[in-house]
């Protein structure tokens, strides 16, 4: 990472990191707020792609509103098809009003 150009990350809490089975340099770096729901608000994960043990950009972040829902997608997530990741990316709908 270039010092000079510091990246802040989203998420207070260290939660796992997933390597590429096909490239040992690149992983992706998961963080979380409120991932044991002490605190009143959504529980979130936030996923960042690092190379050569870089942080590159972030990927997608998620909100849920139960710490177990939290917790269950991020243990599920090398499991993932493309499409299942794409389905929970949608995230929640606004109404119209």
């Amino acid at each position: 990472m270039n010092y000079e150009e510091q990246m802040e990350l989203d998420g207070t809490e260290f939660l796992t990191t997933f390597f590429s089975p096909t490239n040992d340099a690149v992983m992706i770096l998961v963080t979380g707020d409120n991932m044991d729901g002490k605190k009143d608000g959504l529980s979130c994960v936030y996923l960042y792609l690092c190379v050569a043990g870089e942080v590159k950009h972030g990927i997608q972040s998620f909100a849920f509103i139960d710490p177990k829902q939290a917790w269950s997608f991020v243990n599920d997530l090398p499991q993932m098809s493309a499409l299942d990741f794409m389905v929970a990316s949608i995230g929640v709908r606004t109404k119209l009003h």
